[in-house]
């Protein structure tokens, strides 16, 4: 019998309802493949962040580097201080911390992102068999449909 993750035997729905299930299913995993998409996009900007603060480092100080002011705005400056660095922790807070702490920072962000990650992908991947068992049933529907009909039509 097909069931989905909670149970339900499938087979005893209707159309309507199994389309209805179709759709429930197609929107969440629409949800959880954005979630998966901005979880890499977090991922890949902890990894930048951890590659560029490789580079600070009492070999580089007064250095000049170019500092952003936004994503396309940058000025001139020179690399003063390597021993401390200045992390954006959300919501508008910063906080000052050694190379070695940042360092330790972004591994835990990048562990927790990764294991998250994984996570969404695993549900995904549940979600995709329930909707392929939906079709799958949804589709012996309407052969049934078709074959009662062209029967009655002989």
């Amino acid at each position: 019998m097909a069931q989905t993750n909670k149970g339900l035997d499938i087979t005893t729905l209707s159309l309507e309802q199994l389309n209805m299930l179709k759709g429930q299913l197609e929107e969440e995993l629409q949800v959880f493949s954005t979630s998966w998409q901005q979880l890499k996009l977090a991922g890949s900007r902890y990894n930048d962040s951890k590659e560029a603060l490789a580079e600070i480092n009492p070999g580089n100080e007064g250095k000049s580097i170019m500092v952003p002011l936004t994503s396309s705005l940058f000025v001139p400056g020179n690399l003063t201080n390597t021993n401390r660095v200045l992390l954006d922790v959300g919501t508008g807070y910063y906080v000052s911390k050694t190379v070695g702490g940042a360092q330790e920072f972004f591994d835990r962000k990048v562990k927790m992102i990764n294991d998250n990650t994984e996570q969404v992908s695993q549900a995904l991947a549940v979600k995709r068999k329930n909707l392929e068992s939906v079709l799958m049933v949804m589709q012996n529907k309407i052969e049934q449909l078709q074959g009662q009909g062209q029967g009655e039509a002989q």
